[in-house]
């Protein structure tokens, strides 16, 4: 994990950091998924990354977090209530987690991981769901890791022919 000097923390996003995201979302991309996903299709995203955090942004309520380090965005994160019709409402969904390739696999990600289970919890919520890349074996493991089981729910990405895997976590009662 990073230095115990090191300030990290979590907070709801701003439109000024579209541009931070954007960049950041196109990094996680190329590290992650230029094994599963054509080069082209990055390449369309890439170009329009900035164009789809500005919208988003420009009306986010209590939905896109940027991860900071010493006031440093080095990620982001995105939740939600459930987006599938057959999970209860009692889920929250987990919509994308996504950090600069040069703080993964160094805590950061566990952190996030903790600060959304208690911010789902905090929310009234005891399930959460999300979907990840099913070829996505460094994060299928990351999630696993956390405590979150597939359901074996499958759909497709919408990115080629790659699918997307369901995990669920259950908070303990």
């Amino acid at each position: 994990m990073g230095g115990d000097d090191m300030r990290f923390d979590i907070r709801l996003a701003e439109l000024d950091d579209a541009k931070c995201c954007a960049d950041i979302h196109a990094k996680s991309w190329n590290f992650a998924y230029s094994d599963i996903v054509p080069k082209e299709i990055i390449d369309e995203y890439d170009a329009r990354w900035l164009m789809i955090w500005n919208k988003m942004l420009s009306n986010n309520i209590n939905s896109h977090y940027v991860i900071t380090l010493d006031d440093v965005i080095i990620g982001f994160l995105t939740i939600s209530v459930a987006r599938d019709n057959d999970l209860k409402d009692s889920f929250y969904e987990l919509v994308g987690l996504y950090l600069s390739p040069e703080y993964v696999a160094k805590g950061y990600g566990k952190q996030a991981i903790d600060w959304i289970k208690k911010e789902i919890k905090n929310r009234g919520y005891d399930k959460i769901s999300l979907w990840v890349l099913e070829e996505n074996n460094r994060a299928r493991r990351f999630y696993e890791k956390a405590g979150f089981v597939s359901d074996g729910e499958t759909k497709p990405s919408g990115l080629a022919e790659t699918l997307e895997i369901r995990y669920l976590y259950k908070f303990d009662l």
